[in-house]
């Protein structure tokens, strides 16, 4: 029913066995794994980390074993604070924002109506594909972690945030492709960019839909939970816009869950973390029994469905395992 099956770990989890022994086990069926360098406001100094640690005897062999396994990896990341260095606003402030008191600033993404900033990051991207090269030649390389953060220049305010996520998304994908052939890039469909923009997206552009603002305690489909209502409310739109191809889901762990997760495993105890997918319908009661089998034997899971429209040929799968990380499905 799956064509690809994933997880998605923090990259310093890559450099000991644990996360590769979970990933391997037999049964589980998992085909991709997404090592993603952790965000905030130090996300470029996490993707340094994690460039560092792509030299290590600890990757060759965690990659080893991701081949053996058959499990492709991918890399996921905010990394517009990398391709754009804060460092740069000392000489070339007009390829900052600007932000809502009329101030250029270094913080967070850029102005989109510069074409030198554009330039400079399609560079930076065509750079990056050369380092962090995945399996599949699917690049998942964000926009700044913040949940809104437009420019308000002059010729940007007019743009929604949806809109200048975009631009920004078609200079990466244009300069992965520019690196190498074939690449695609994912616009990240997340907090305020969860609106489908206006903009086209270039041929290499895939959609990632990721409602981290959900109530992960109440099902996606809950009627009395307005939160979680306004994070599913544009799926259809966004699904019209970009296309199912390629689509991906993918949902963060719960903050209070990965402030803990560092003494869970030093204590010896696995990761805790809520999860969910998007899959196809319809799921038979044989397709829940894989689902749930291949997530775990031996923990207890909790899962709900939605079917949005009668006409809509997706559900939403809310999974909760406290043995496995942050699972996705594409379909």
């Amino acid at each position: 029913m799956f064509r690809e099956r994933g997880i998605v770990i923090h990259a310093e989890d890559c450099v000991n066995d644990y996360w590769a022994d979970r990933l391997t086990v037999e049964g589980l069926h998992l085909n991709v794994v997404g090592v993603h360098p952790a965000g905030g406001h130090d996300a470029h100094q996490t993707m340094e980390q994690a460039i560092r640690m792509l030299s290590t005897a600890e990757w060759a062999k965690f990659a080893g074993r991701m081949e053996k396994a058959g499990i492709a990896v991918e890399f996921e990341m905010h990394a517009l604070s990398w391709m754009l260095e804060r460092e740069k606003f000392a000489a070339h402030p007009h390829w900052f924002r600007t932000d809502e008191n009329g101030n250029r600033t270094a913080q967070f993404n850029c102005c989109v109506s510069e074409p030198e900033a554009l330039d400079y990051i399609r560079e930076r991207a065509c750079a990056l594909s050369r380092i962090f090269v995945p399996d599949t030649n699917k690049y998942y390389f964000w926009i700044d972690d913040v949940a809104s953060a437009g420019c308000q220049c002059e010729k940007c305010r007019a743009l929604t945030p949806a809109d200048q996520c975009m631009i920004l998304t078609n200079a990466i994908a244009e300069g992965l492709e520019a690196g190498r052939p074939g690449a695609k890039q994912s616009y990240l469909a997340y907090c305020a960019t969860l609106t489908p923009p206006k903009i086209v997206p270039r041929h290499n552009v895939f959609l990632e839909y990721a409602p981290i603002q959900r109530d992960h305690d109440r099902p996606l489909n809950d009627p009395g939970c307005t939160k979680n209502a306004g994070e599913i409310a544009t799926l259809p739109a966004l699904l019209d816009f970009f296309g199912k191809k390629d689509a991906k889901v993918l949902a963060g762990k719960d903050r209070r869950k990965n402030s803990i997760s560092e003494k869970r495993y030093a204590a010896g105890m696995p990761p805790c973390t809520g999860n969910w997918a998007l899959i196809p319908l319809p799921p038979s009661a044989a397709s829940w029994d894989r689902i749930m089998r291949s997530c775990t034997e031996t923990r207890p899971l909790r899962y709900t469905t939605v079917s949005c429209t009668p006409t809509d040929n997706y559900s939403i799968c809310t999974l909760y395992s406290p043995e496995y990380g942050v699972f996705f499905y594409r379909f």
